[in-house]
């Protein structure tokens, strides 16, 4: 497993393998896509969601 971590709202949700696994892939395999992208060592990602 990585060292993943996923808060909402301030409170961090466990994650099992599978979900773990497969936020990893879904964004690594959207940022590979981008243009000056070459090799992911680590991901940082931040957003609020204002409704």
């Amino acid at each position: 497993m990585s060292d993943m971590i996923l808060k909402v709202n301030g409170t961090q949700v466990l994650l099992t393998e599978f979900p773990e696994e497969f936020i990893k892939n879904t964004l690594c395999g959207m940022i590979r896509t981008l243009k000056g992208v070459e090799t992911i060592h680590t991901v940082e990602l931040r957003f609020s969601i204002n409704e």
